[in-house]
């Protein structure tokens, strides 16, 4: 299993292959971790993070602690953690979040 996934997103609809979190190994830090970057946005395409449980037969938008969809129009730098097992995330622009131009997305654990 690759331990990275990017893709260029030039559309809407478009997303990295589907990546699980790895196992975070620092002490007192139990949870999983995943990285995720925006790069090259300037044209303020709209990136989602999802999620799924079952490698994507059902996937669900990462949420912020509003519960509201947590979308990225700039240059980002963050993290994910997660306790689940069989969880598994991917980054892109859904439908009609595309304007135009392009920007590079990745997630790595």
């Amino acid at each position: 299993m690759s331990n990275e996934v990017t893709k260029t997103i030039t559309d809407e609809n478009q997303f990295t292959d589907w990546i699980s979190p790895k196992k975070n190994l620092t002490p007192g830090l139990p949870a999983k971790r995943l990285n995720f970057s925006i790069k090259d946005n300037s044209t303020k395409i709209l990136i989602s993070v999802q999620r799924t449980f079952d490698a994507g037969v059902t996937t669900y938008d990462v949420p912020t602690t509003a519960w509201n969809e947590k979308t990225y129009d700039e240059d980002t730098e963050q993290y994910i953690t997660d306790k689940e097992e069989c969880v598994q995330y991917r980054v892109g622009c859904k439908t009609s979040g595309f304007t135009s131009g392009s920007c590079t997305v990745r997630l790595g654990a």
